[in-house]
């Protein structure tokens, strides 16, 4: 199946192109079913699903907002002060995201019909860092359909989640900022509005 390979080569840290090859009209649909069947492969091999990752939501524009997800794993979560080998990077290169992180009360499988009771679900943000290297590429080196990158797993590698807990009431959803530094320079920074005007619009 699929998803064995696929799975593979998440697990070994290496790129592939079966996907592309093996589908090349692949839909939306699909490559979820594709992803979810990856975890519960993970799941069923004693791994623990802690959470949701979000993608595609970086922009104010609706006609441009195309959200993805993913799944965190118990293992893909390390400390503060952790550190992850170079060799889970393919290709050279790796992608580090500031991320809101939002600690739900309890699952919520029906959705929630206002951002008031979203709000009321919400036990405790906390500040998060995604680290990413999408495993899944075109044969030609093209540039690759989402939906792939959705079948393998969104590209997530690890998660690191802050220790300062803050409630929904204290937190300001439009204007919580990032910025990122390595070595002391500043190379990026970000407000909390790009995430779709907010991340409670996004989620």
């Amino acid at each position: 199946q699929l998803s064995d390979s696929i799975l593979m080569a998440r697990l070994n840290h290496v790129q592939t192109a079966i996907l592309s090859r093996s589908l090349p009209d692949l839909k939306k649909s699909d490559a979820y079913h594709i992803q979810l069947e990856m975890m519960e492969k993970e799941i069923d091999a004693g791994a623990k699903r802690i959470g949701w990752k979000m993608g595609g939501t970086a922009t104010k524009d609706a006609a441009k907002f195309n959200p993805s997800y993913g799944y965190i794993l118990d293992r893909n979560l390390i400390s503060e002060k952790g550190t992850i080998p170079i060799g889970h990077f393919p290709g050279g290169s790796v992608v580090v995201e500031a991320e809101v992180g939002l600690v739900l009360k309890k699952d919520l499988p029906k959705g929630v019909v206002s951002l008031e009771e979203l709000v009321d679900n919400i036990d405790y943000i906390v500040g998060t860092i995604e680290i990413a290297k999408v495993t899944a590429i075109s044969p030609d080196s093209s540039p690759l359909d989402m939906n792939y990158i959705i079948a393998s797993g969104t590209g997530h590698v690890a998660a690191i989640k802050g220790h300062v807990k803050v409630k929904p009431k204290d937190f300001d959803f439009e204007n919580e900022s990032a910025k990122c530094y390595i070595n002391g320079e500043l190379l990026a920074e970000g407000v909390s509005s790009n995430i779709f005007g907010s991340p409670l619009n996004a989620l």
